[in-house]
């Protein structure tokens, strides 16, 4: 069901309360509990509860004044929206680039939650008449692209196993990952040879390869990938993972 901004029945009270008291206090710097409720409506001792459930997560900070201002927390969690927003428009150009060079369609790509990556920029290659189902937001169960597959290779065996036990393994094609065990050894296969395929496991005719991009703290970001028909693409796999691989590093470089 779509919750709209009509929808009252979808709101949570409490949860509505606490984002009030947030933005009270952003558009009030250092407000006390007196003024936070007056200006929001709320009784004193739900906007009592509210700050100190605020203050214990680090999202709020009491002043020695008594007074509230808005945490940390909420400063790494706007880096983090910031980093997101940002990957686009500085690898967005190396995207057009790689396409170009590849002359292949390429994607960048996120985790979206513990199991699903999702495409947040794309470049569609003008050389292929092929229709890929992958958009913007368009997300996937990480084990069926290449893309998932590079960003599973990086995480703990511990968190794959978790991975395993948490996804259904649905056939899609004659060379769909369709196991736990499968995964695993495709996965150590990446780790040796540092780069991931999906050779028409996700859409018959269909094969993506993908790198990683790292962040300042050569953490692993996202993933950067490309992809085409398949006779093409194994006839330009050299070409193709060499333009991949400079490509990533140099956005990687960037960030």
């Amino acid at each position: 069901m779509d919750a709209t901004e009509n929808d009252s029945r979808y709101l949570l009270q409490s949860a509505a309360n606490t984002l009030t008291v947030l933005e009270i206090i952003a558009q009030n710097p250092e407000s006390g509990i007196n003024e936070i409720v007056d200006l929001s409506g709320i009784g004193k001792s739900t906007v009592f509860r509210i700050l100190y459930t605020l203050e214990s997560r680090n999202y709020i900070t009491r002043m020695e004044t008594g007074r509230y201002r808005l945490g940390l927390k909420l400063f790494s969690l706007g880096k983090i929206v910031e980093k997101d927003c940002g990957i686009i428009q500085l690898a967005h150009p190396y995207l057009e680039r790689l396409s170009n060079e590849a002359e292949e369609t390429a994607h960048i790509s996120i985790w979206k939650d513990r199991l699903n990556i999702v495409f947040i920029d794309k470049v569609v290659s003008t050389n292929t008449s092929l229709q890929m189902g992958s958009y913007i937001g368009y997300s996937r169960p990480a084990h069926l692209t290449a893309s998932g597959k590079v960003l599973l290779s990086v995480c703990s065996d511990e968190r794959i196993q978790e991975y395993i036990n948490e996804t259904e393994f649905t056939r899609l094609t004659d060379t769909t990952i369709s196991s736990g065990n499968a995964l695993f050894a495709e996965i150590q296969k990446i780790r040796e040879q540092g780069y991931a395929v999906d050779n028409e496991e996700s859409e018959i005719g269909l094969v993506c390869m993908a790198d990683l991009i790292y962040d300042s703290f050569r953490q692993p970001y996202a993933a950067i990938s490309i992809s085409g028909p398949a006779p093409r693409m194994w006839k330009n796999h050299e070409r193709n993972l060499a333009a991949l691989k400079r490509i990533a590093h140099e956005v990687s470089e960037k960030l």
